[in-house]
């Protein structure tokens, strides 16, 4: 039977990576390691605020009666801010994995793992991490 491959087998091919099973023990500066997870967290915080500050204004202000529970406006005002609320949460894996390059190197490692093979030649996997290489099925 001549099958076009899947997706995952696509993705498989593409991210093959194998994993060495020792630790290999790096030394960074903690100065420099401040300097990079700083300002990740600043955004962090801020995004969280803009997301969730909002609906929490709104809230309150429903609580004191200042705007009404049941117009059609603020039902849609109500969806909107929800919504933005939980871009919070799929804009944080983006934040992640802009500034972060363990979060990198993490992410490409959990695909590689879920592929279930691996290339002990790929030039990008230098992990300081110890996994153990899932075998094939």
């Amino acid at each position: 039977m001549n099958r076009e491959p899947s997706v995952f087998m696509r993705v498989e091919e593409e991210w093959s990576c194998t994993f060495t099973t020792t630790t290999t023990i790096t030394t960074t500066n903690p100065h420099h390691r401040l300097l990079q997870v700083v300002p990740m967290l600043i955004v962090v915080v801020v995004l969280f605020i803009v997301c969730w500050a909002p609906i929490l204004v709104l809230n309150i202000l429903q609580s004191f009666k200042l705007v009404p529970n049941i117009d059609v406006r603020t039902m849609h005002l109500r969806t909107v801010l929800d919504l933005l609320s939980y871009c919070n949460s799929c804009m944080n894996p983006l934040v992640y994995g802009f500034m972060s390059k363990n979060f990198r190197k993490g992410f490409k490692r959990t695909l590689c793992s879920l592929a279930g093979r691996g290339d002990e030649n790929h030039p990008s996997l230098s992990l300081s991490h110890t996994l153990r290489h899932v075998p094939s099925r």
